[in-house]
């Protein structure tokens, strides 16, 4: 393939933005990350917790309905459902309450000061860092569900 003076042009802009972009994203991402060092604000902790709010009741709502329907129609798949679920709930409030932490020691409402509470005790067990024992501890939690409504359940 011969190459002319515009094909050429074009292929250096492109390198230059595919070697550009990268670093202009990554710049963008952490200048919008709020600095971990930097002593929060009240501001900062209601748009936390409004975060984490939306967050958990849109994740607690899928689970709950997933763990409705494994309890139902108890087969493999739907308990494995019900796991994926377990284990993205568990994760995300395990991350909220590490987080919630940065906020100790601020003089908060009562209001915001309770939910901050509330985020911090949301943790049913803590997850583990790492993925596969994620999985593990979800996979684990879910048949002990079972057990447990199997072995309550009138015969």
């Amino acid at each position: 393939m011969k190459m002319t003076a515009g094909t050429s042009h074009f292929l250096i802009l492109n390198l230059a933005a595919a070697l550009l972009v990268p670093a202009t994203f990554s710049r963008e991402q952490s200048a919008a990350k709020p600095d971990e060092k930097a002593v929060p604000t009240v501001a900062e902790a209601r748009s936390f917790l409004d975060d984490a709010e939306a967050r958990l009741f849109e994740l607690g709502n899928k689970t709950q309905r997933a763990t409705w329907v494994q309890e139902n129609f108890i087969t493999d798949d739907t308990n494995q459902i019900a796991a994926d679920f377990g284990e993205a709930l568990n994760t995300l409030t395990v991350e909220l309450a590490k987080k919630a932490h940065r906020f100790d020691g601020l003089t908060l409402s009562p209001e915001l000061e309770r939910k901050m509470l509330l985020v911090k005790l949301s943790i049913g067990f803590p997850a583990p860092s790492n993925p596969a024992e994620q999985k593990e501890l979800a996979t684990i939690s879910t048949s002990l569900s079972k057990r447990r409504r199997e072995t309550v359940a009138p015969r």
